[in-house]
């Protein structure tokens, strides 16, 4: 039976306002994988652009560093690998990260017409992204496996450690994502603000330098939070520049929490929010 969101507190009982969650949790997937295939579709069908879509900013960022570099205007210090190598792995993390960050709120715009009208749970618009991510990922790391085979990289056992990067890249970015839906959708600079920020951010992570080239100099990028997971991840990979491993587990437990507590808060807040959607 279709519901209608109130604005009611669901924290007044906060015993049965866990065992909802818990509840919701278990609907949230069939509801979430057809909000995320519908999602792929409409990117994808009937058009040969939505495939390129899918690896041009890749690309593009790719060969832009490339010339940057080989005009010296960049250093990548003393490596094994080619700095293509060295720069597709760091932009497919960096994405990885920013896709987690702005699909939350992505998905939420584009249900909210629906979940205005129907009670669904809230929970399922963040597993949605969360498969969209993993998607994306994927579809990206078939590329860079690709330019790993031609310029000879080979298989490593601390590879299979990047899983823990690229869940704790994912979470980061997931973490921030959560708590930025009820702002995207209330105030619409909110999505610009966040377009800034990224190409800011972007500059002042090292997916496209050495950190150990610049550190005397810029010191403070080490209290940027994706730089030791970015770093970490790389290191894993490919074996290239340091392995902040402690501030990786501080970064990922940190993200963790307030990744629970961002939910809750999303939870509570979204029928205010739409309510005031619908006013």
């Amino acid at each position: 039976m279709k519901k209608k969101y109130t604005s009611e507190p669901e924290l007044k009982d906060f015993r049965q306002f866990f065992i909802s969650i818990f509840k919701d949790l278990n609907r949230s997937n069939d509801i979430a994988w057809n909000l995320f295939k519908k999602s792929i579709v409409s990117q994808y069908r009937q058009t040969f652009f939505g495939y390129i879509s899918a690896f041009f900013p890749l690309l593009f960022i790719t060969l832009t560093f490339v010339f940057i570099k080989s005009q010296g205007i960049i250093s990548y210090g003393e490596a094994e690998f080619p700095y293509v190598v060295f720069m597709i792995t760091g932009v497919v993390l960096w994405q990885l990260f920013t896709d987690s960050m702005n699909l939350p709120a992505s998905y939420v715009n584009k249900c909210k017409f629906v979940i205005k009208k129907i009670m669904m749970p809230r929970e399922a618009l963040i597993i949605a992204a969360v498969y969209e991510c993993i998607f994306n990922f994927l579809i990206r790391a078939i590329f860079v496996l690709v330019i790993f085979y031609i310029y000879g990289v080979n298989f490593n056992i601390n590879m299979l450690f990047s899983i823990f990067g690229v869940v704790a890249l994912m979470l980061f970015g997931l973490m921030i994502g959560v708590y930025t839906v009820p702002l995207s959708i209330l105030y619409k600079d909110i999505a610009k603000s966040l377009l800034l920020i990224n190409s800011a951010w972007f500059i002042l992570t090292p997916v496209a330098y050495s950190i150990s080239d610049v550190s005397n100099t810029f010191g403070f990028l080490y209290l940027n939070p994706v730089t030791p997971l970015l770093l970490t991840t790389r290191h894993w990979i490919l074996g290239t520049d340091m392995m902040l491993l402690t501030p990786f587990i501080l970064v990922f437990a940190a993200s963790f929490i307030l990744f629970v507590l961002g939910l809750i808060i999303y939870r509570v807040s979204m029928p205010h929010i739409i309510v005031r959607m619908g006013a």
